[in-house]
């Protein structure tokens, strides 16, 4: 089973169980959601979906909330940005976020993955983590080297 159709059949189920609709947007949202390799926002997401629907800003943004509540959608606070990522199928990893220009890499770290999943949480049942490093890119380090060379002349 692709990770779609298991996204799928988590919603189906998670929309049962909450007494909601079951849209055509929704399930086209999901679909265009699994489809992504790594971030995007809600803005991208719902270009994304007004080239092909006729879907509201609204429904966007409601339907991601949905998404992370039924568990198939990360959220993620990155400097400014928020960020949305697919859970099913996603290895464990982690971003650097450059303060100077927002951009985000991903990492592993295997002794971060081994403290978290090794730590034990007093009344608490972790679904997910996410480990954000903050700090400036080296395009940025590098341009800021040059602008300070550019000055001492």
């Amino acid at each position: 089973m692709d990770f779609y159709q298991q996204a799928y059949d988590i919603l189906t189920k998670y929309i049962a169980e909450k007494k909601l609709r079951k849209t055509p947007e929704r399930y086209h949202m999901l679909e265009a959601v699994y489809r992504h390799d790594g971030h995007f926002t809600a803005e991208e997401l719902l270009a994304e979906m007004q080239t092909k629907f006729r879907v509201s800003r609204a429904t966007v943004y409601n339907n991601l909330d949905l998404f992370v509540k039924a568990g198939l959608v990360v959220k993620n606070l990155l400097a400014d940005t928020i960020i949305y990522e697919k859970c099913l199928g996603m290895t464990a990893h982690h971003h650097m976020v450059c303060t100077m220009c927002g951009a985000i890499k991903e990492f592993s770290d295997v002794n971060i993955e081994k403290a978290v999943n090794g730590a034990r949480y007093q009344k608490f049942r972790k679904q997910t983590y996410c480990v954000n490093v903050y700090g400036i890119c080296n395009k940025c380090m590098v341009k800021m080297s040059r602008a300070r060379k550019r000055l001492n002349q």
